[in-house]
């Protein structure tokens, strides 16, 4: 830069006077709590791999080789002069200057003498800074439609000059930062309402993804690796199964904040943290909301029978460097799946929806009901019998979660044949000391119907206007209750079915009491 700036006149700086506008750097955390000091340090924009390098082939992440895998690798990033270094291991590898869009001149020049510049011509290369634009697409193969990927952050990066901007609605995204040459590209997952991370890849931050490389726009439908025919003229697919888990979590992630509104119930806490695990290996999604980082009593826990429950519920594979880094992630809500069997956008909706209402319960209730929660599911493994401590405050959690889950999935998708049949209409309901979830035959309809303690149909049924049996000679009549009245009675003292029915009836003025109270008698919680 100092060469060029020397080729040019009428600059407001010589290059005798010219400073660093900026230090390249690399950081090497030893312990979680520094990792922790750069995560949450927002001027740092890191990445694991050095600037300097040319990528020959794409991959999720890096990891230094002269460092173990079970200790954090280099990060590296660019800092202004005056940044105040945490104290965390760091060394400044170049002093660089990054021009004003007025000196351009000087830029190109410099490109120039270092054999940089992209076609060889001052000239022709005058003109070239422009802002990077593209559009990001997810296949919904529930109702075969491609929306757009949204709220998610998109950085661009040309050599030591990093942007960092949001994608809108439709997918869309354009670069506030002026560029000369061409960016790569990746998708962060993250935004105000959550971090998203993976288990076993890019340890030290949120997921993101390498879309492109080299380029000056770009457009992109992310589908399922079994996709099959051809992206539309000048737009490029990206077939990969756990890509398309991520940005379909995100998506769905998205629409339960808009069913919050419409529905009227409350949000989950800011910036939940999500760990998208796809270690499960059965082609069932299934998740969790320990909700540690919002003030879960992490500490309570039977550390030994959580990673038994993490391991045979979760499908988290236990090994000491994931028990570091799960207690230092903390996350609030855990998406398992299978990356060689993905299920369809329904599925994932489903179980998606069903952990964010239980974040949405979470912030309404606090850390103390949810400490007595969580303990539970871990000391009885799942959903237990019903009989252990705390088993009726789980029945009301849960109860939440699976009507959640069920009724915005049914309205996200009303047409789609899998979400429409029935769904907890038909629940058989079971006493306490029976199974937790399981099937029983309906001969009448041959075909599967759910049953088990925790009465998951409860509340389909409060807000339902159709009357049918739901056992012996207990018949729905109770109904037009709304999503809003029930989660109002959902209060931190609520702790058993029977306590939800009172506060409801209170909150209501003892609408439809009688129905509501034979309601509960039929699904044992009189």
């Amino acid at each position: 830069m100092k060469k060029a700036f020397a080729q040019v006149s009428n600059l407001k700086s010589t290059a005798e006077d010219l400073k660093p506008t900026h230090f390249y750097v690399r950081f090497l955390p030893e312990t979680t709590e520094e990792m922790t000091i750069l995560i949450e340090d927002t001027l740092l924009k890191l990445y694991d791999y050095p600037f300097d390098y040319e990528i020959i082939q794409d991959g999720q992440y890096y990891h230094d080789p002269s460092i173990p895998l079970d200790k954090f690798t280099w990060l590296y990033t660019v800092v202004p002069p005056d940044y105040v270094f945490p104290n965390v291991k760091y060394e400044i590898l170049e002093e660089i200057y990054l021009p004003e869009d007025s000196e351009e001149e000087a830029e190109l020049k410099s490109l120039a003498i270092t054999g940089n510049l992209p076609d060889g011509n001052l000239k022709s290369a005058m003109l070239s800074k422009y802002k990077p634009t593209g559009q990001i697409l997810v296949q919904d193969n529930s109702n075969n439609t491609e929306p757009g990927l949204r709220n998610v952050q998109i950085r661009l990066r040309n050599w030591f000059r990093i942007d960092e901007v949001y994608t809108k609605d439709d997918g869309s995204f354009k670069a506030e930062e002026n560029f000369r040459g061409k960016v790569d590209i990746k998708i962060i997952f993250t935004n105000s309402r959550y971090k998203m991370r993976s288990t076993m890849v890019n340890l030290f931050d949120n997921i993101d993804y390498k879309i492109a490389n080299e380029v000056e726009s770009y457009n992109l439908v992310i589908c399922r690796g079994d996709r099959t025919g051809s992206a539309p003229s000048g737009w490029n697919w990206k077939k990969d199964n756990e890509l398309w888990a991520y940005a379909t979590i995100s998506n769905t992630i998205e629409d339960y904040y808009g069913y919050c509104r419409t529905e009227n119930i409350g949000t989950p806490p800011n910036t939940i943290r999500i760990w998208a695990n796809s270690n499960r290996k059965d082609k069932a999604w299934s998740g969790s909301a320990p909700m540690f980082s919002h003030g879960m009593k992490y500490y309570t826990l039977n550390w030994d029978k959580w990673w038994k429950y993490a391991a045979n519920v979760l499908y988290i594979p236990v090994s000491n460097v994931l028990m570091n880094i799960f207690q230092w992630f903390l996350p609030d809500v855990i998406i398992n799946f299978n990356r060689n069997s993905i299920e369809n956008s329904n599925e994932i909706n489903e179980t998606v929806f069903h952990e964010l209402a239980h974040a949405s319960h979470f912030n309404k209730v606090g850390a103390g009901f949810w400490d007595n929660y969580i303990n539970y599911m871990v000391n009885e493994g799942s959903y237990g019998d019903g009989n252990g401590k705390d088993a009726d405050l789980v029945a009301i959690s849960e109860t939440w979660g699976f009507h959640m889950g069920w009724y915005l999935c049914r309205t996200k998708y009303p047409s789609n044949p899998i979400v429409t049949l029935e769904g907890e209409e038909n629940f058989v309901p079971g006493q306490k000391g029976g199974i937790d979830v399981g099937w029983v035959w309906d001969a009448s309809t041959s075909r599967n119907q759910r049953t088990g303690w925790i009465p998951r149909g409860l509340m389909h049924d409060l807000i339902d206007t159709q009357v049918d049996n739901v056992r012996d000679t207990f018949n729905d009549n109770a109904g037009a209750f709304t999503n809003q009245e029930i989660f109002n009675a959902l209060d931190k003292d609520v702790r058993s079915p029977q306590q939800f029915r009172d506060r409801l009836m209170s909150e209501t003025s003892n609408r439809d009491q009688t129905d509501v109270n034979s309601l509960f008698e039929a699904y044992y919680f009189n």
